[in-house]
């Protein structure tokens, strides 16, 4: 997974833990003191709280755009990237899916080979499996930058409730964020 992605999950549950020890010092005050004092106590915990929100949502929103550049890099088209294989897709050869799966398999993690077997799979209207892509991965990063954004807030909104859904899984297969 990358190490970003890895370090988003990190912030959030971080965060959340912090947070829920504020939110129980706050219930802790408010049956220790006096309503004036615990308000006043409880007031400068939820401004701790809000910091650490406004740290996170920065760590968070820091780490996602590392991911997008490192994804954004791979997936960049390079011609020194073109291997014998193009000769397959070019030479007017009618290659089956099984041909071109291997093909595809052979070639996984190269995005410029891909891309052009994923073009040349289209116009023969033929459904091969591919390995996740620069934008599938794209994709995948946006969807968990927004929800654990999401997550950040609703913690802030109220640190005793639990984390549900912080699960690279949910967001499609894990092994999408194995980039370098």
């Amino acid at each position: 997974m990358n190490r970003n992605i890895t370090e988003i999950i990190k912030t959030v549950k971080e965060f959340y833990s912090n947070a829920n020890q504020l939110a129980n010092q706050q219930q802790e005050n408010a049956k220790t003191y006096a309503q004036e004092i615990a308000t006043a106590k409880n007031l400068e915990l939820n401004n701790r709280i809000l910091s650490l929100k406004s740290q996170a949502i920065v760590d968070v929103r820091t780490l996602a755009e590392a991911a997008e550049k490192e994804v954004k890099a791979s997936g960049q088209l390079r011609g020194k990237d073109v291997t014998d294989d193009i000769k397959l897709l070019t030479a007017g050869i009618k290659l089956t899916e099984d041909d071109l799966q291997d093909i595809v398999n052979r070639n996984a993690g190269n995005e410029t080979m891909l891309r052009a077997i994923k073009d040349y799979a289209s116009k023969a209207r033929m459904s091969i499996a591919f390995p996740a892509m620069a934008a599938d991965k794209l994709e995948a990063i946006g969807k968990i930058r927004t929800g654990a954004l999401n997550i950040i807030d609703g913690i802030a909104t109220d640190p005793t409730n639990t984390i549900v859904g912080l699960s690279v899984e949910e967001y499609g297969n894990a092994n999408i964020f194995n980039i370098v």
